[in-house]
């Protein structure tokens, strides 16, 4: 049986060689195509076992299964039938190994090349000219796209012709400095860092070179300020620019402090610290506002605290702000903002309605005013930051100081920067923070400061504190700067054998034991300072004050009346205060005071139109401040006189000049005399001119000028068109007193007078 098996399949076999080629051919194409698939090694297409043709420019073709190659030129061309997608992977099924593709490849309109990595290290001069579709990848060969290129990395100049699209594509230059990209298609969403030549449209661009635009671009962000962006006749809506573009009318995007602005596109992540940016169309900009580690939000655009849809992600990391620019024809100002003045409520909490609010620091909402701010819980006081200006919290308007009487305050106050002039508190203050880096001085003037000062860096010159040392340093068990919290001259307020009970009819307040609240304390710790008025009620009767009388000295007075001696009213000497005291204290002398500065010289301001003055020795001007005790050189500036005409006299908006007899008004030099000006005046003198053919004669009514401007409260006569001075008027045209007489009639004799 097996020979009879074996003697048939001999039998076939020699039946088959004996077929023609056309019958072998015809069989292959009826059971199953001989063509080999497309395989890589050492860079190149394997083509072992496939006979080679040759073509009419007599090059040596290789053909596969849907490919062809041309070892002559080097060129693969891989054009299947039907759409093929050829993954490049490394060591994969199509790579044998790891080598990159040396050779230039033309991929057809169903080949889809998938992660390719096409390098021309051995080969110089290689192309890619692509009608299909490649994703992922690299290549470092110069690509002509007519076709679809989505994903991958380009180091080689790109041009995307007419029919082509590229998405996602990055494009760097680093390994080929002279790598440009060429567009007369569409490209989108991708990162450009070789210089770019644009005649058809880009859009959402990350854009780090060079840019020339024939076509047009949209939402795409321009980073780098250094390199040239040129709009020749081109569209550029929506774009964001880091520096400023040529050939297109852009828009600022600015803060007003020092914060630099971390800003791109809200659908590019792609971000780059600067202080400004132009923009042009009505993009949505993604901004971050940082500074030495420090968050700020914005709070208003435009001046407006809810501009569009500004959105705050706190998801970012610093903080981002989110919105669509409104308006192409105006500039964009961030923080700069109509803000609530400070104001407060009876119950001694800041008003934060209508006030823009954030929660970029944590889930603790923070309202912000007009140089204030206040982080404020639902239900709770709140912390009030005041970061400049001065306040008076005796009243519901601290700072216009009107308004209904205000208790006390009794949220928590760090004072950044401003200045507290008056007020009674019960929390305890910070007046600056450690680490803070504002600028603002932190002052503290008055005030009636029952829980003490919980911090101080800055500034303390009057007020009332229940205790001289740090709250802070007290609840921590350590020392923040100094245990010392008041700075300046305080002094101690003390009863001999007694306790101040109350200040200001205002009870003392202490931290309890947890440091969480505050309870209250039996007896005030006092301090004040020189020049502070204190109301102190004691447990005792008051009789004197540093051992001298009620009303005999600082000011002393017994409020309620000699009734009731437990309370007293004085002036804060310079020194330590005891009441009830067995021995007179006298204060330290005070320093001299140190002598005023001398003022300055007073001044007016002289202005001459048509020539120049000079005083004391100076260079000629047409314009400066002079000392109202100088002497000043007028002089007629001939070269300003205009052809045809000569000079004809001056004229003066100055009334204490017009009427001067030294000053000449028809000289083309004249001089205005020490203490002629009063300080502060303005004064203009311009020189006026009449036709070169009329004659100087006494009568100014033929010149073709003439004074042009009287001073405050001097009459002004207009006569063809030219105003006169009053006193010109006077002298050459009001009727003499004999004019006058002769046109009235004579008065009536006094006995027909009194007949009548």
């Amino acid at each position: 049986m097996k020979k009879r098996l074996l003697s048939l399949l001999v039998a076939l076999c020699m039946a088959v060689t004996l077929l023609p080629v056309s019958a072998l051919t015809a069989w292959a194409e009826e059971g199953g195509s001989t063509l080999k698939p497309l395989r890589f090694k050492l860079g190149l297409p394997v083509t072992d076992g496939i006979h080679p043709t040759t073509d009419s420019n007599e090059h040596t073709i290789y053909t596969g299964d849907g490919w062809s190659y041309d070892d002559t030129a080097k060129v693969l061309t891989i054009a299947p039938e039907n759409p093929t997608t050829y993954n490049l992977i490394v060591s994969g099924s199509i790579r044998q190994d790891q080598n990159s593709i040396l050779c230039s490849a033309i991929i057809g309109k169903n080949a889809t090349i998938v992660n390719g990595n096409f390098w021309d290290i051995d080969n110089p001069g290689p192309s890619i000219t692509n009608y299909g579709t490649i994703t992922s990848g690299g290549y470092d060969m110069p690509v002509i796209n007519h076709g679809t290129i989505a994903g991958g990395d380009f180091f080689c100049s790109i041009t995307n012709e007419s029919n082509g699209t590229i998405v996602n594509g990055n494009f760097w230059d680093n390994d080929n400095p002279g790598s440009s990209i060429t567009n007369h298609g569409t490209i989108t969403s991708g990162t450009y860092s070789m210089p770019v030549i644009n005649h058809g449209t880009i859009e959402n661009g990350i854009i780090k070179k060079a840019f020339d635009n024939y076509g047009t671009v949209k939402n795409s962000y321009f980073t780098n300020p250094s390199y040239k962006v040129t709009n020749h006749n081109g569209s550029m809506p929506g774009c964001l620019f880091t520096g400023m573009p040529e050939g297109i009318e852009s828009h600022t995007i600015t803060e007003v402090e020092d914060y630099y602005i971390f800003a791109s596109l809200a659908d590019i992540s792609f971000e780059v610290m600067q202080n400004k940016f132009y923009f042009t169309g009505f993009p949505t900009v993604r901004v971050n506002l940082v500074k030495d580690g420090n968050v700020k939000p914005v709070t208003s655009i435009n001046q407006k605290l809810n501009y569009g849809d500004l959105i705050e992600d706190s998801n970012s990391s610093p903080v981002s702000y989110i919105f669509t620019v409104e308006n192409d024809n105006e500039d964009v100002v961030l923080n700069q903002g109509t803000y609530p003045t400070l104001k407060m409520a009876s119950n001694g909490t800041p008003i934060i309605d209508g006030a823009y609010y954030s929660t970029i620091d944590s889930n603790i909402p923070t309202y912000f005013g007009d140089s204030w701010h206040c982080q404020k819980a639902m239900d709770s006081a709140g912390t009030l930051y005041l970061e400049k200006g001065t306040y008076d919290f005796r009243s519901t308007d601290p700072v216009n100081k009107n308004g209904e009487p205000l208790n006390a305050v009794i949220c928590s106050i760090v004072n950044e920067g401003g200045t507290i002039e008056d007020g009674t508190f019960s929390k305890p203050i910070v007046n600056g923070q450690p680490g803070s880096t504002s600028s603002e001085p932190h002052v503290i003037e008055g005030g009636t400061f029952a829980a003490g000062l919980l911090y101080n860096d800055g500034v303390i010159t009057g007020g009332a504190f229940n205790g001289k040392d740090s709250v802070l340093n007290k609840l921590s068990g350590s020392t923040v700067v100094s245990d010392t919290a008041l700075s300046g001259d305080y002094r101690s307020v003390t009863v001999n054998g007694g306790a101040i009970v109350k200040v200001n009819d205002t009870l003392p307040l202490v931290p309890d034991k947890t440091g969480l609240d505050l309870v209250q304390s039996s007896a005030w710790d006092l301090y004040s300072y020189a020049g502070t008025v204190l109301t102190v009620k004691a447990d005792a009767d008051i009789t004197n004050i540093n051992g001298q009388e009620i009303g005999k000295a600082f000011s002393s007075i017994y409020p309620n009346g000699e009734t009731d001696k437990t309370v007293v009213r004085f002036e804060m000497p310079d020194s330590d205060v005891e009441l009830n005291s067995t021995k007179i204290v006298v204060p330290d002398p005070k320093p001299e005071p140190k002598p005023e500065p001398e003022p300055e010289a007073p001044t007016y301001t002289l202005t001459v139109k048509g020539g120049t003055f000079t005083y004391n020795g100076s260079e000629a001007m047409t314009s400066a401040s002079v000392p109202v005790d100088a002497e000043v050189k007028v002089t007629l500036n001939q070269s300003a006189v205009p052809e045809g005409m000569v000079f004809d006299l001056w004229a003066m908006d100055g009334a204490s000049l017009l009427g001067n007899p030294a000053v000449a008004y028809n000289e083309e030099s004249f001089t205005i005399p020490a203490g002629s000006v009063a300080k502060g005046s303005t004064v203009t003198v311009e020189a006026q001119y009449r036709d070169a053919t009329i004659e100087s004669e006494p009568s100014v009514l033929g010149t073709a000028a003439i004074i042009g401007v009287a001073g405050a409260g001097t009459a002004v006569i207009v006569w063809q068109g030219y105003r006169i001075g009053m006193e010109l008027y006077e002298k050459y045209f009001q009727p003499t007193p004999e004019e006058t007489a002769a046109e009235q009639p004579a008065p009536e004799a006094p006995a027909a007078a009194a007949a009548s």
